[in-house]
């Protein structure tokens, strides 16, 4: 588990560094900063709930990226990944934190 959490927060991490998103659209409105209505958002601080994907980097609190799909008030998914007290957090949902789970990983 902490293998997977790690792969997928490199993978998140370097795919956010590669793409370039300013606050303007790009690619014809499919990729964007949070506060456009884009397909994709990504920004820094929380995840915005304005896209179908959004992701959002840093924002303070130990936040290192959290994630949604869906957007709005009630995403179909979400995930959150924190630092905090020597520890590596993976919180995640589902169907409106219908289905959740919540993995620490205590680091030395």
């Amino acid at each position: 588990m902490r293998v997977s959490a790690i792969s997928m927060l490199a993978s998140v991490l370097l795919a956010t560094t590669i793409i370039p998103v300013y606050s303007q659209d790009v690619l014809g409105g499919l990729l964007g900063g949070g506060d456009l209505d884009s397909v994709v958002t990504i920004q820094s601080g929380p995840a915005s709930d304005s896209g179908a994907v959004n992701v959002g980097l840093g924002g303070g609190g130990g936040n290192v990226v959290d994630a949604n799909i869906g957007g709005s008030s009630a995403p179909v998914a979400n995930a959150n990944v924190s630092t905090g007290g020597g520890a590596l957090g993976v919180n995640a949902g589902v169907l409106n934190d219908s289905a959740t789970a919540n993995v620490r990983v205590v680091t030395f």
